[in-house]
């Protein structure tokens, strides 16, 4: 049974809500038994909640965990990493399709080929292939000796109709941007979010958030800034600090108490 701090967060109203959980808190039992308030008492269709988390792994282990729970009502909810979620938008709206997706080989390739116009080392095209992926998950520019490189990578893709991993979000944001009618088509689509692991986030992937969410929507995160792991594709922990000023009404609470281990373990752990 979920606790007192757990069931507050379960039964948490419509107000943008950031859990902040720590390790053996019991955040994915929340998470699931949030999804199945949703669905009992707030009423809400299962097709209507959006859960996301950042591998296909965890999106299939949260799954199996939520139909365990909700055996019969739980199949429409959608269960989806950042990139699965949005290339379902790509695929609705600008009607790529699961081919028009590059390999890591595929990407490696294309900047070997930029390379050897520009009358570059081949060498040096993982480094660039990191900085080129590195800029655009920060949204700044590359760095000014790989400008260049840059745009004729973003030209070969458009002209052989490619997307590389980075575009799962990048494209999305761009539509959001450009494209009123299908922002608030997409914007109206759910009436729920949960983020799993929101400390992961980078700001590309923030920003798509940002751009999906609207005022009486849950919208519903759990993270733990001292649990990043995805820095290698500029994850920032720093932007839960930006959540309860940047969503309206937006409030932040605790999950403390490890389940996990004993009380030695954790009061050590905790002088490191």
């Amino acid at each position: 049974m979920p606790d007192v701090s757990q069931q507050l967060a379960i039964e948490w109203g419509k107000k943008p809500l950031l859990l902040i959980a720590g390790p053996g808190s019991g955040k994915t039992t929340v998470l699931v038994n949030r999804i199945k308030y949703l669905m009992e008492e707030s009423c809400l269709a299962a097709d209507r909640i959006l859960v996301i988390t950042f591998t296909r792994e965890a999106a299939r282990q949260m799954q199996d965990r939520f139909l365990l729970l909700c055996p019969k009502d739980g199949n429409g909810v959608h269960f989806a990493t950042f990139h699965s979620a949005f290339f379902h938008m790509l695929t609705e709206n600008l009607g790529y399709r699961q081919d028009d997706l590059m390999t890591d080989k595929m990407r490696h390739e294309f900047l070997k080929e930029i390379l050897r116009e520009e009358g570059l080392r081949l060498e040096d095209a993982e480094g660039i292939e990191k900085e080129l992926s590195a800029a655009k998950n920060r949204m700044t520019k590359p760095k000014e000796n790989y400008v260049s490189i840059y745009h004729k990578y973003e030209k070969l893709k458009r002209d052989r109709r490619k997307l590389d991993f980075d575009d799962l979000l990048s494209e999305p944001l761009r539509i959001f941007q450009e494209d009123a009618e299908k922002a608030a088509f997409w914007r109206n689509r759910f009436d729920a979010i949960l983020v799993d692991e929101a400390q992961d986030m980078n700001l590309l992937q923030y920003s798509m958030l940002q751009a999906l969410y609207h005022p009486g929507q849950s919208l519903f995160l759990v993270g733990d800034d001292d649990q990043s792991i995805y820095g290698f594709r500029g994850a920032e922990p720093g932007l839960l600090l930006r959540f309860p000023k940047e969503f309206q009404d937006a409030q932040v609470r605790y999950l403390s108490t490890n389940y996990r281990s004993a009380a030695g373990i954790v009061a050590s752990s905790s002088q490191l």
